[in-house]
């Protein structure tokens, strides 16, 4: 059958040693991400515009599903880093699927998703099938009120299937249900247009996009009974809208693709924009190993011919990877037997069994259709694990990445691969191994800025699921220091840091970075690195809450080598305890002389300071009762600053002479 796999047409997605990762027996990940406990799917992402990410996922537990289930989304730097302390939960309750996520195109995203209302007297069966859509700005602040925009309901089963970004800050929004629909969304969640795209009940979206000039372009099928409800003959069309919502061609639209159950399996795989109006389609025939590519132009024509276009390859597996080369063609990426490993194994009964293990492979096409390698290029000739994901995206120099999984005992391993304009691999033949750690990685999302490649994934392993960042600097390697851990935790008027390495490698030496506001980071300590180790190592610094009106601290580290290269691990953020200001008085404020300080507080272990503007202490006493005469005859006239601290609490006051 004509099956549309739902993709994203606008591809999207730390500096380290120039060392390959080879050692396969330590995990090379970041931490995980900050997330609620329990199982995390449904992964997708989108750029932020400002070398960031946003991610968004649906988390469900068993164990307490009003609490911990429902839609998160966290906002990533361009470092692979968290920037929001805590990730945002988008919906509170209820029973969500396959939220979908687009940029808002102006810092900030809109997610849409399906939302199941379950039956009070009878958990069974669902009321309702509602489309929620929700917009969010950088901050992390909900734009469409707290719980979205209702875009659709229905008592009828309806689902959500694609989303685009649409004008200055709004969003396509398409759904199945008896028929397929879709709706242009305004900035202010207002619903400005409603389409009817087809009110056959066996119909589906590949994808919708905003097209020059106002209009819009939807990529859906049709599937028609011939033998009851086991056989059907399958259509794929391109319509294509003006701003008010009049289709362009006629009838259904432009028929690119036909295909009956009887004889044929037909796939759609992926869909690109070509730049000009027209797309890109990559469609697999599943019966005889077929992949090929197609183009349909702006004005409906089929560029590479009939039935299915060029001739991709002949002997593909099904797993294939499609994104523009930023230069009106297309990369395609995709598994293949050709050259594969081919071994037998006996089994018990002493029979042998044929085991294949199938390459990976890539080729660039022209807007013409024509190859532009001379050769595909093997990437990887065996070992590719059937079940993993492929990625891959066109970085800031015009090169292609791909990632890819490998297999291992445990689940299986993530690989990554850079090819330039020609073909040629840019980082060890073998690949870079990004994660070798157990347990099966899926929802992979990419992400490029400055040529720095920003891997986010889910791991699921027999006790829960995570997602993890990894970063892959423009030379093809990762993180050459394994931080296990990192925390900082306030004590008295310091702020303690502890962190651990699992390994190191040519580690020189670490910064330790301060901010008031998560964005200007200074340094305030440096530490002694281990050098070479392949044992954990552990690492504190304390340092001394400075004079500052900023209710948060952040730290984190800058792991320098020997050679001077760097990399920067996630932040970690404190709150700064504080006296309130009704428990503390100080007067006169202008002051001659003295200045009176009362305290309607605990004063044990408490101290007074006085300081300049630079921060350097020019008086400081102990607190032994609930006031205090300061003499400050001694000092000039001028700005300073009165501190009291102790007992993990801490007041400044600005002082003027």
């Amino acid at each position: 059958m004509i099956f549309l796999l739902l993709v994203n047409v606008s591809v999207f997605a730390q500096d380290t040693t120039r060392v390959p990762v080879t050692d396969t027996t330590v995990s090379n990940y970041n931490p995980p991400l900050p997330s609620p406990r329990g199982v995390k799917h449904n992964l997708s992402s989108v750029k932020d515009g400002n070398g960031g990410t946003f991610l968004i996922w649906e988390t469900f537990s068993t164990a307490d599903t009003s609490s911990t289930s429902g839609i998160y989304a966290q906002h990533l730097n361009a470092a692979g880093d968290a920037i929001w302390t805590s990730p945002l939960k988008l919906v509170n309750s209820g029973g969500f699927v396959n939220p979908k996520i687009t940029s808002d195109k102006n810092g900030g995203f809109i997610v849409a998703w399906t939302d199941f209302s379950w039956s009070s007297s009878d958990t069974s069966l669902v009321n309702n099938y509602n489309i929620y859509a929700q917009r969010v700005n950088s901050a992390g602040s909900k734009l469409w009120g707290p719980r979205g925009t209702l875009i659709s309901n229905s008592r009828s089963f309806q689902y959500i299937e694609s989303i685009s970004g649409f004008g200055s800050a709004g969003a396509i929004i398409a759904w199945t249900g008896a028929g397929s629909r879709l709706a242009v969304v305004n900035g202010d969640g207002t619903i400005a247009q409603s389409i009817l795209i087809s009110t056959n009940p066996h119909s589906g979206i590949g994808s919708v996009f905003e097209e020059r000039g106002g209009g819009l372009s939807v990529i859906y099928s049709t599937s028609t009974p011939i033998s009851g409800d086991s056989l059907f003959v399958h259509h794929a069309y391109l319509q294509r809208y003006t701003s008010s919502g009049t289709p362009l061609f006629s009838n259904e639209g432009i028929n690119f693709l036909s295909a009956s159950d009887v004889d044929q399996d037909i796939e759609i795989e992926e869909i690109v924009l070509d730049g000009a109006g027209g797309v890109y389609l990559l469609i697999y025939d599943d019966i005889n190993h077929k992949l090929y590519l197609q183009h349909v132009s702006s004005t409906g024509e089929l560029t590479f011919g009939t039935p299915y276009g060029k001739v991709v390859d002949e002997s593909s597996v099904g797993d294939m990877i499609m994104f523009s080369d930023n230069a009106g063609g297309v990369i395609v990426g995709w598994t293949d037997i050709r050259s594969s490993q081919i071994s037998s194994v006996k089994n018990s009964a002493s029979t042998s069994t044929v085991v294949t293990t199938p390459g990976f492979y890539a080729q660039r096409f022209n807007s013409a259709g024509t190859k532009l390698w001379a050769n595909d290029v093997a990437i990887k000739t065996s070992g590719i694990s059937e079940d993993g994901e492929l990625a891959g995206l066109t970085d800031d120099s015009g090169n292609f990445i791909f990632v890819f999984p490998g297999n291992t005992s445990s689940g299986y391993s993530i690989y990554a691969q850079k090819l330039n304009a020609s073909g040629a691999a840019q980082w060890p033949s073998s690949g870079v191994l990004v994660d070798d750690s157990p347990g099966d990685k899926s929802d992979l999302t990419l992400s490029v800025s400055n040529n720095t490649l920003t891997i986010v994934y889910s791991q699921s392993t027999a006790s829960n699921t995570n997602i993890y960042s990894q970063v892959i600097n423009p030379n093809g390697t990762v993180l050459p220091v394994t931080l296990s851990s990192f925390n900082a935790v306030v004590k008295n008027a310091n702020v303690e840091l502890n962190w651990k390495t699992a390994s190191e490698t040519n580690n020189a030496y670490f910064e330790v970075l301060r901010s008031e506001d998560q964005k200007s980071f200074t340094s305030v300590a440096r530490i002694k690195g281990k050098g070479n180790s392949k044992a954990e190592s552990a690492y504190s610094y304390i340092d001394a809450i400075p004079v500052t009106n900023a209710d948060y601290l952040y730290y984190r580290l800058k792991q320098v080598d020997n050679n001077g290269t760097s990399t920067l691990s996630y932040v970690e953020a404190v709150k700064i305890p504080k006296l309130s200001e009704g428990t503390v008085s100080v007067y006169p404020n202008p002051v001659t002389d003295f200045v009176q300080v009362s305290v309607n507080s605990r004063v044990n272990d408490m101290s007074i300071q006085v300081l300049d503007v630079a921060g350097r202490v020019l008086i400081s006493k102990n607190l032994s009762a609930n006031t205090a005469k300061i003499d400050l005859t001694s000092l000039s006239s001028g700005v300073y600053v009165l501190q009291i601290t102790g007992a993990g609490e801490r007041f400044s006051r600005k002082l003027v002479k």
